[in-house]
């Protein structure tokens, strides 16, 4: 077949695309699945082959050779396929009637049907999904742990347990008439058809409870991997009066965890499970758990698109700060250890973008004690998440140093700087001490001997069997120490990374703590990946607008009570007033 000429495609039915699973790489990009991926690759691939040689053949040997290529992209890619869809949830709660919304509370789904939090955040689920620790039940990150348990779902999600166990199994002929109304297959009840009975619906009458509860399953609090939700959920829910007794929590909170386990042990494309609740629980226990809220409002129904939106000051691939986690750059305060990760984060964007950066400096984000000082591995996989993976594409061997803020206890900070040419690993502490010297040397050789196991196939690669990061010289400048108060350590820290990758060393002697937080302040608001950027800049200048229409509005009224006050006295006859 010639290049270039229109070939017939089989007519297909595009309805059918409304069913189509979400697709999110490692990097956060969504695509749909789709049979045509080769198709597009092919195309895309020979276009680019054209526009460098207008006579390139594409020969049945250049189309294996694509064929491979492909397969090896594929296999490459990390998918994250859910069908946890909130937006789809809450469109169907505002078609309910006042009669139906009634009954629902009454199942004990009062709190869920208040779901306002637009569509999954599938980057940030994702992520969440990967750091899951689900022999412990805990997530995992910048050495903090947020616990999992069914109490946790229960709270976040607004839903309860009853008491009564949920029932799978049973005589067919008691859900017969229902299996006959959905129309249900060996495969389970389509979500298409729930939703479809939901939108023509208008009474509250129990066919509604087991067809919106069903719904709710398949769409929130246990979705399935496909579009059909198990038929054996009947058995639960025929008797509608113990809907709201049933143990929806645990059962839910059980699916998820058996969901990442297959998702990470089997190495599928699919999460089964309500990944919405780590979502919640996230924003709730992280992201905003400083702010004063009304805790008799469960999550599911407090942190609507709007607020999240709003307290969002700071948005990268990697993380989010919240406006509570920035109020921590206010003087006198303990910076919160995600805005030094931003940094970090930051200062690698930077040195890739810049041209004029010569040494090619990984700064990595931060390492906490727990990390080293736990025999569970957790400083092991913290190198291979934020080493192997986050510089899978740098080359070990044009690496000049290796950056790691650690965070010391409750306050204190060092950087950990690994020079690889040089062989060598400083300790740079604000303040150094005979006494913390060698507590430091101990982690930081226990860093490296990490290094080796995680990058063992690279430096056998670049630097052959003699090179090993546990042979570095380990020392610590005393010069570099600076007097300077514990709520300011991290500070200090931050000011040493900008200057590392400046090439500037050393610190000032004199500094202001507070000119350095609103620099950092600045410098995160206005970053670049920062994908809220634009709003909150827009923000920030209606608020000075109209604090400075308020301003001028109080001069003006101070202004006229003093021509008033002066009117007044010379009518009195004492004279103006001075």
């Amino acid at each position: 077949m010639e290049l270039g000429r229109i070939r017939k495609r089989k007519a297909c039915n595009h309805n059918r695309h409304l069913e189509t699973v979400t697709i999110v790489d490692g990097e956060g990009n969504e695509a749909t699945q789709s049979s045509y991926g080769f198709v597009s690759f092919f195309g895309e691939t020979v276009r680019r082959m054209k526009a460098n040689d207008e006579r390139a053949c594409i020969t049945r040997e250049v189309r294996k050779e694509l064929g491979m290529e492909f397969k090896k992209v594929a296999v490459e890619e990390t998918k994250f396929l859910t069908r946890c869809a909130p937006d789809r949830f809450a469109a169907a709660v505002g078609q309910l009637t006042d009669d139906q919304r009634e009954v629902v509370s009454e199942m004990g789904l009062d709190n869920l049907i208040k779901l306002n939090c637009g569509r999954l955040k599938r980057k940030l689920c994702c992520w969440l999904v990967q750091r899951t620790d689900v022999a412990r039940c805990v997530i995992e990150f910048s050495g903090r742990e947020l616990q999992l348990s069914a109490n946790s779902f229960a709270y976040i999600m607004g839903v309860s347990d009853g008491g009564m166990r949920l029932q799978l199994e049973g005589d067919r002929s008691d859900v017969a008439s229902y299996l006959d109304k959905y129309n249900a297959t060996s495969s389970g009840i389509n979500v298409k058809t729930l939703a479809d009975i939901l939108q023509n619906s208008r009474e509250a009458n129990d066919e509604f409870k087991v067809t919106f509860m069903l719904f709710t399953l398949c769409t929130i609090l246990c979705p399935p991997i496909g579009v059909h939700i198990s038929s054996s959920f009947l058995y639960s829910l025929k008797d509608t009066k113990f809907i709201s007794k049933r143990n929806w929590a645990s059962f839910c909170y059980d699916k998820l965890i058996q969901g990442i386990t297959r998702y990470k042990e089997d190495h599928l494309a699919y999460v089964g499970g309500c990944v919405l609740y780590l979502e919640m629980l996230f924003c709730n226990s992280i992201v905003y758990g400083g702010l004063r809220r009304d805790r008799s409002i469960s999550p599911i129904a407090l942190w609507n698109g709007c607020e999240i939106k709003r307290e969002t000051i700071v948005k990268t691939d990697k993380h989010c700060l919240s406006r509570n986690c920035m109020l921590s750059l206010a003087p006198t305060r303990l910076i919160n250890v995600e805005i030094i990760s931003v940094v970090a984060e930051m200062l690698s964007t930077l040195q890739k973008c810049s041209e004029a950066d010569q040494c090619d400096s990984w700064f990595l984000p931060v390492l906490t004690v727990p990390h080293v000082v736990s025999g569970e591995g957790l400083l092991q996989r913290w190198v291979e998440e934020n080493v192997t993976l986050t510089h899978k594409n740098n080359d070990l061997h044009t690496c000049e140093r290796i950056i790691v803020p650690v965070n010391h206890g409750f306050a204190h900070w060092y950087l950990l700087v690994i020079s690889v040419q040089e062989h060598c690993a400083e300790i740079w502490d604000p303040v150094p001490t005979s006494l913390t010297s060698n507590l430091f040397a101990t982690e930081v050789q226990e860093i490296l001997n990490c290094l080796d196991t995680v990058l063992n196939v690279k430096i056998r690669t670049k630097f052959g069997s003699c090179f090993a990061f546990r042979t570095f010289s380990i020392f610590q400048p005393y010069s570099l120490g600076k007097e300077c108060e514990a709520h300011d350590y991290a500070v200090y820290i931050v000011m040493l990374m900008r200057r590392i990758r400046q090439t500037i060393q050393p610190a000032p002697e004199i500094w202001s703590s507070d000119e350095e937080r609103l620099r950092l302040l600045l410098l995160l608001v206005q970053f670049e990946n920062n994908a809220v950027r634009n709003k909150v800049l827009e923000n920030a200048s209606f608020y000075y607008i109209e604090t400075q229409r308020d301003a001028l509005k109080r001069d003006d009224d101070l202004a006229k009570r003093v021509r008033t006050n002066r009117m007044k006295s010379r009518k009195i006859g004492h004279g103006p007033r001075k």
